[in-house]
């Protein structure tokens, strides 16, 4: 009697480990699939950043290699094309950067959420300070105070920190083409 009582406690301490252990692997199986896609969806906001800062320095280059006229006009009319460019980034780099400082993420993405959401936030002041009004002194002034060295540098630090924790999640060559993203 006293055998069969062992036995069956033994048969359920086993039981019981092996849908503990299965429980563990389900709840870690699922963990990792939400730390990937919610780790898919940083990448395609470093994607959008870096869009934003391409645009960006290609309005800068263009303003600088463009007439001293071109660069007037720039200054004194609000409805230039470089302006609208520039507004148009400010406006996308603060929706974007709101977008993350809202957004729940798992602990170990929030570093990465924080560096891309700063560079946005970097670009958004940046080139806000180009497309806001002002006296064309003023923004002449400003064009000349651009840091550059500055967005390059914070961008490099988001690209880092996302490129290690995709190491660290096995994501492989991820690129974004055509508003989707493809691995």
């Amino acid at each position: 009697m006293l055998d069969s009582t062992l036995l069956q406690i033994l048969v359920g301490l086993v039981a019981l480990t092996v849908l503990l252990s299965l429980a563990y692997l389900g709840w870690a199986m699922t963990y990792r699939w939400i730390v990937r896609s919610a780790l898919l969806s940083l990448v395609g906001y470093y994607e959008q950043v870096s869009a934003a800062r391409h645009s960006f320095l290609s309005v800068i280059r263009h303003l600088i290699a463009d007439s001293d006229d071109a660069l007037i006009f720039f200054a004194t009319n609000a409805e230039s094309d470089d302006r609208k460019a520039l507004m148009e980034i400010a406006e996308r780099m603060l929706i974007t950067r709101d977008e993350l400082d809202i957004r729940r993420l798992p602990f170990k993405l929030e570093a990465a959420a924080v560096e891309i959401a700063d560079t946005a936030h970097l670009l958004a002041s940046t080139a806000g300070s180009l497309s806001d009004g002002g006296q064309a002194g003023e923004i002449l002034d400003r064009i000349g105070g651009i840091n550059l060295k500055e967005v390059d540098s914070q961008h490099k630090l988001a690209g880092r920190v996302l490129d290690e924790l995709c190491i660290e999640y096995k994501i492989r060559d991820t690129a974004v083409y055509g508003g989707g993203l493809y691995i």
